[in-house]
């Protein structure tokens, strides 16, 4: 892969490739933009052609081609890969089949291009919706029109009918494509007899199907295609490739259950719903949303199945650092899909009003102990509700959103904050340790060294006419790519290169050279007393003990340290 990732590299400018997504106009050695991962008014978004490297300085997004394509496109590095490969006409390479440690057996499932498995789904999909529209479809357009979808939504989400698998497979045949490549497409005729639903990718292509049955007697209600090399069931949303745009500039996604719960959403110009692909949400499914917005609603299915769903799906978008909401549907309605047709502007607003996560599940810690406003609460009705409510604060990662809801909790049942508050810690829930001390510095400041670091690589004369410079540097280089492979740290001292330039370009040559020596002694007197601080514990511990002659030897190595520094 690393040959793949220097080839494109050699055929790829950042600045044209990044000109196909944003508006770019000179401003002096680089390029600048509205950046196109946060609101801003004023363009704080730079592309060095000579580093090619972009970033941000609003809100801080930074990297190479792939790293925009990934953060762009929400995909994972692989997946960036082949999209700027296709667009250079770069065919990547395929590893040897001893390195990849395969069978011939899996080893052919290599040497077919996923562009024909995304054909296959493509050909079906255009298939099984004209179908939906003919005599064969008759039915399914009969059902879909009684569920209330326009015939205009069915054509956009190319919603069809796929018939007998006799059928298909011949149609597939005469389109050219052997049984190797439908299998590994997931052998699309599986889902004969099936309402088709497409699912596509991301960038909108085809890459597996949902298909509801017809009728009751047809089992499984819902049958998906199997997992291939295009179509991870837990890494795919369907829909997200429709909503992305509008999450990535702000709105907040709401996650549906169902296919029909998002089309329907998106007739009724809830354009921002997306659904599962037939599982409970998982943690990946929830990174691929992070990466374009950190707000997110749920309104699952009104039974029992779909609460029991909505808690896992809270705490585990929670744990992915989600702002997270609760649309509540009135008592009547069992879905989404179903107040969408019926009622889309009672949905619309609906969809505006959620509650928070938190307030959800003290709704939920009230009502099973019969506590409201307008009776007096019983003391075994308070422990109850504490008993439902503090396990629920205690899975928030915010310190200040437990203080909050600790609060809320009281004033809900009557109680006094400090004793919800004592209880919270006395039982342990919180299982996180909150530390009164602030945390130790680091071995030097982060901040005061990297900035030293830009600098001394911005001009790199300085280091190449003076030794003393010439060591800071070689000493800051060690520290900064600590951990780091080849490639990333070239990629991290180009950003901060540009960062360094965009920040002091400015600036005289003498005064950046004066800035340099500040931060230097800067540096060193950071170092200096973090040394003596630990020695200090260490020393008062040794004269605690009366160990004098440790004393002698913890004072004599402080001097060294600090000379040597």
């Amino acid at each position: 892969m690393d040959s793949d990732v220097e080839q494109i590299k050699g055929r790829i400018d950042i600045v044209d490739f990044i000109g196909q997504y944003l508006k770019l106009a000179k401003a002096g050695k680089n390029y600048k933009a509205l950046c196109p991962f946060h609101q801003e008014k004023t363009a704080s978004f730079m592309v060095n052609p000579e580093l090619q490297i972009y970033k941000c300085f609003g809100c801080g997004k930074a990297g190479d081609v792939f790293d925009f394509v990934m953060e762009i496109e929400g995909m994972d590095f692989r997946e960036a890969l082949q999209l700027i490969a296709d667009k250079v006409g770069y065919q990547l390479q395929v590893k040897s089949q001893k390195a990849k440690g395969k069978s011939n057996e899996d080893y052919k499932d290599d040497r077919i291009p996923k562009k024909r498995l995304v054909e296959i789904n493509r050909r079906c999909a255009d298939f099984f919706s004209r179908l939906l529209f003919s005599a064969a479809g008759k039915s399914a357009l009969q059902y879909l029109k009684k569920r209330g979808l326009t015939e205009s939504t069915m054509k956009d989400f190319q919603i069809g009918w796929s018939p007998g698998e006799n059928i298909i497979r011949g149609k597939l045949q005469q389109a050219g494509f052997s049984q190797a490549e439908v299998d590994l497409a997931g052998q699309p005729y599986r889902l004969a007899n099936r309402i088709i639903f497409p699912i596509n990718d991301i960038l909108g292509s085809p890459i597996g199907f949902s298909g509801r049955a017809l009728n009751d007697e047809q089992q499984p209600k819902y049958l998906n295609t199997p997992e291939t090399p295009l179509f991870k069931k837990s890494k795919t949303l369907y829909g997200l490739d429709r909503a992305k745009e509008k999450i990535r500039q702000g709105e907040t996604a709401i996650i549906v259950e169902g296919q029909m719960d998002v089309v329907a959403s998106h007739q009724s110009e809830v354009t921002i719903a997306i659904a599962s692909s037939g599982t409970n949400l998982t943690s990946d499914q929830l990174k691929i949303i992070r990466r374009y917005g950190a707000n997110l609603n749920f309104c699952l299915d009104a039974d029992s199945a779909g609460q029991a769903a909505t808690n896992r799906a809270i705490e585990l978008a929670w744990q992915a650092d989600f702002n997270v909401g609760v649309i509540i549907l009135p008592k009547a309605v069992k879905d989404p899909g179903e107040i969408a047709i019926s009622q889309p502007k009672e949905w619309q607003r609906l969809c505006c009003q959620p509650i928070e996560a938190a307030r959800w599940y003290l709704q939920q810690a009230l009502a099973a102990t019969e506590i409201s406003t307008d009776r007096s609460v019983s003391a075994s009705q308070k422990k109850k509700a504490s008993q439902l409510f503090l396990p629920i604060v205690a899975k928030l990662t915010s310190q200040i959103e437990q203080e909050h809801w600790l609060k809320e909790l009281a004033k809900s049942i009557g109680a006094a904050p400090t004793g919800v508050k004592e209880e919270f810690w006395r039982q342990n829930y919180n299982q996180k340790e909150i530390k009164a001390a602030a945390s130790q510095k680091n071995e030097v400041s982060a901040n005061s060294a990297t900035q030293l670091f830009g600098l001394l690589i911005w001009q790199k004369e300085l280091c190449q006419n003076n030794d003393k410079y010439r060591d800071v540097y070689q000493r800051l280089e060690k520290w900064y790519n600590k951990d780091k492979s080849p490639e990333e740290a070239d990629k991290r001292r180009r950003i901060l290169c540009l960062e360094t330039e965009e920040l002091f370009k400015q600036t005289e040559p003498e005064e950046i050279q004066k800035e340099i020596d500040k931060l230097i002694i800067r540096i060193r007197q950071e170092r200096s007393e973090k040394l003596k601080t630990d020695f200090a514990r260490q020393i008062a511990a040794a004269e605690s003990g009366g160990e004098r002659e440790k004393v002698k030897q913890l004072l004599k190595s402080l001097n060294e340290k600090i000379k040597s520094s």
